[in-house]
């Protein structure tokens, strides 16, 4: 009897001193796929794993965690969350799209873009959506090799809600200075606003859940659904920049002193850069940390930048009120040294430039070929696509025709 207690102790030992090895190991080789998924072990989310395709290209295996969903400021309802861990997977492409028509359709060309370039040996599609969602049983069914989360957005509760201009909040509605500007002008006690959608792009990099997710790739690229990856994408990954088109703005010289000064109010340091691009793309870290503080700026701005002042479009409007905010977040956390502003990405769709010369291209409202209005007006419904062709317009309208069937 003492014989075997003794035996069992000293096998107790030497299995501790394995599992001990095993996980310095794992730290020093994989350091971190092993905190992301140990993180993602302990959290309280419903992970999914992907294994080999079946006939809807999905065989889950789930973990038996009980889903516990965060509740971020008491405003973000319940949402599935849906995470196929794979090593190969080092990249992420992610956006938002809200529950209209018009929007499925861009998503549908976003799909058929990673179908044409097989995006998905490396990459992750995760598609951030809110509840009562309109993607039919075809297309859930055509496009399932995309990542799904349900997300509510600013329709659920008030925190978005538009700001109430002050009492001698200028310049008033009607008057001809207000007139001057697209949407300007206030009136005192009147909301300057509606709920601000525009948040959803990149509200989900606040919810601590989504970060662990998230931070399981290498690469993240934050985007809109009117967008086209090109052949270079595929092998192109920003090591040590933060990569951002233009955003087209501020390109009013008091537009760009208003910024610098909500950059000082918060106690931020801005390097000069203006007009940064919706769509970034760098390493998971940087992405997550610049949606994160987009979120709290924006919301700042939102809130109080407008009260008393709101000459509209395009010297100081609320409207990009997100675009104000990310800029001042991606010039204080990266500045000059790493925040690349580039033609790369952000790139029209309208050009007929090789598509060799770019990574990213994005639907700018436009009279030319390529516009995404023209096309959802049906105005090109008798034009025949040609595959052959290296321009970045007809790129672009190959992939949106052939994307119809999806």
């Amino acid at each position: 009897m003492h014989n075997l207690t003794k035996n069992n102790y000293i096998w107790s030992i030497i299995l501790i001193i394995i599992l001990f090895f095993v996980q310095i190991f794992s730290t020093i080789h994989y350091p971190k796929k092993y905190h992301t998924m140990k993180s993602l072990f302990n959290s309280d989310v419903l992970v999914l794993f992907q294994t080999p395709s079946t006939k809807f290209g999905r065989d889950m295996i789930v973990s038996q965690k009980k889903l516990i969903v965060p509740v971020i400021e008491n405003k973000i309802n319940n949402y599935e969350l849906e995470k196929f861990y794979n090593p190969k997977k080092i990249r992420a492409v992610v956006c938002y799209i809200p529950n209209k028509e018009r929007y499925i359709i861009e998503l549908k060309g976003l799909y058929q873009n990673f179908e044409m370039l097989n995006l998905w040996e490396d990459t992750d599609l995760i598609i951030f959506y809110p509840k009562d969602f309109i993607l039919s049983e075809k297309s859930k069914n055509n496009m399932n090799k995309m990542i799904m989360i349900q997300y509510d957005d600013v329709e659920e509760g008030t925190e978005w809600d538009g700001p109430i201009a002050a009492d001698d909040c200028k310049p008033l509605k009607g008057s001809k200075e207000a007139l001057a500007h697209p949407n300007g002008g206030c009136k005192g006690g009147e909301a300057l606003y509606g709920k601000y959608a525009f948040i959803n792009s990149f509200k989900f990099f606040i919810d601590s859940s989504i970060k662990t997710v998230l931070s399981n790739y290498r690469y993240i690229l934050k985007t809109d659904a009117d967008v086209f990856l090109t052949p270079r994408f595929k092998n192109t990954f920003p090591e040590k920049k933060v990569m951002v088109g233009n955003g087209g703005y501020s390109a009013d010289i008091k537009t760009q002193k208003r910024l610098k000064d909500v950059s000082s109010k918060l106690k931020y340091n801005h390097f000069n850069i203006f007009n940064v691009g919706a769509t970034w793309y760098g390493n998971s870290e940087d992405i997550i940390k610049l949606g994160d503080l987009s979120y709290n700026a924006t919301k700042y701005i939102y809130k109080n930048e407008f009260l008393h002042y709101h000459p509209g479009w395009a010297e100081w409007y609320i409207g990009v009120s997100s675009m104000y905010g990310s800029e001042i977040a991606a010039n204080h956390l990266f500045g000059k040294d790493k925040l690349e502003k580039t033609d790369l990405i952000d790139n029209h769709a309208s050009s007929s430039n090789d598509i060799s010369s770019v990574l990213h291209v994005h639907c700018w409202p436009s009279g030319d070929f390529y516009s995404k209005s023209a096309y959802l007006e049906g105005k090109y419904k008798d034009k025949k696509p040609n595959p052959n062709s290296t321009q970045i317009n007809e790129y672009a309208f190959n992939i949106i025709k052939n994307s119809e069937s999806l």
